[in-house]
């Protein structure tokens, strides 16, 4: 279990650029702030000028901004793991922030190769599951053709709208989509788990116990749970799993005792575990996987929206109609 558990809320600022409270945010914030003698390397999922999700460095928190929002696409980490071992042993303070398997992978390489792992901080999240980037890829591909020029942004979770999985849209010939209904597609693919990485239904991490320093993640059912903490925008959740991690939150409640625009406030109770399915069982593989998983190999992307996400005359229709009445 972990040592302590809290519900985070950043300012209006950071919210709006954050998938959830912007937790990730303040803890790098504060990290730079009570490490000032250190050189201190971040890394973390951001985009690349092409759109392809790749793990990348940091040297300060402006830089760090790159990895805000949620990336649902499995991330590349050539050459990662080298640097990161690289970096440790030249005595640099190092901040890897990735997936429960990510972590694994990158602990076991250290234990390996006997590395002192001191002045390694580790920041996981709760994990649905990862699709593949030939997918997303593929995905990209089609929005470009349809809308006839380069995609240069996009967001999974767009804070812009009022539902929980809104997606955004920028081209390069200046055009910008919100939850329009192409836009819409590999969000919903997502939500029905058909493109995760088969391997994430038989994920030995999805589990409460963690290997990592502060676990993140959506404070689902915190309306229930702790009533009085406004769920607007959205509100992470973090698990304190070490002492390394307890000393950063708690220098977070130190250095933002009198700053009413961030909310600190620890979860008495274990029932956060009920709303996080992830911290229980891994993601369950939908009955139509197989089926998808073929009929996508054998006709593409645009076929498998139509079948399986409601890309049609009579789908557009209907989201157009309900829309109305939201």
């Amino acid at each position: 279990m972990p040592l302590e558990v809290f519900a985070f809320k950043n300012n209006e600022k950071v919210l709006r650029r954050s998938s959830s409270g912007g937790g990730f945010t303040e803890i790098i914030k504060i990290i730079f702030r009570l490490y000032p003698k250190n050189e201190i390397v971040v890394y973390g999922a951001a985009f690349d000028k092409n759109l392809n999700v790749k793990h990348m460095s940091a040297n300060s928190v402006d830089e760090c901004l790159k990895f805000n929002g949620s990336k649902y696409v499995q991330s590349n980490l050539k050459g990662v793991f080298e640097d990161i071992i690289t970096n440790l042993k030249q005595g640099k303070l190092v901040v890897f922030s990735g997936t429960p398997c990510q972590h694994k992978a990158l602990t076991n390489l250290i234990h390996n190769k006997e590395i002192d792992d001191t002045n390694l901080i580790r920041i996981d999240i709760i994990c649905h599951g990862t699709p593949k980037p030939e997918i997303w890829s593929d995905y990209v591909q089609w929005l470009e053709m349809k809308n006839k020029s380069k995609l240069i942004d996009f967001s999974f979770r767009y804070k812009g709208c009022k539902k929980t999985y809104s997606s955004y849209a920028k081209f390069e010939n200046g055009k910008e989509k919100i939850n329009s209904f192409d836009i819409k597609m590999f969000n919903r693919l997502f939500l029905r788990r058909l493109i995760l990485t088969e391997k994430c239904f038989k994920c030995e991490f999805a589990k409460i116990e963690r290997i990592t320093d502060i676990t993140l993640g959506d404070f689902w059912g915190i309306e229930k749970i702790m009533p009085d903490f406004s769920k607007d925008n959205g509100v992470s959740e973090i698990l304190v799993n070490t002492a390394k991690g307890k000393y950063i939150i708690e220098s977070i409640k130190k250095f933002n005792r009198k700053n009413a625009d961030i909310r600190l406030e620890q979860c008495l109770t274990n029932e956060y575990i009920k709303y996080q399915n992830n911290l229980n069982q891994p993601t369950e593989k939908p009955v139509d996987y197989d089926n998808f998983k073929i009929e996508y190999k054998n006709n593409g992307i645009e076929f498998v929206m139509k079948k399986y996400a409601g890309y049609t005359l009579k789908g557009k229709i209907k989201d157009f109609v309900k829309g109305i009445g939201r």
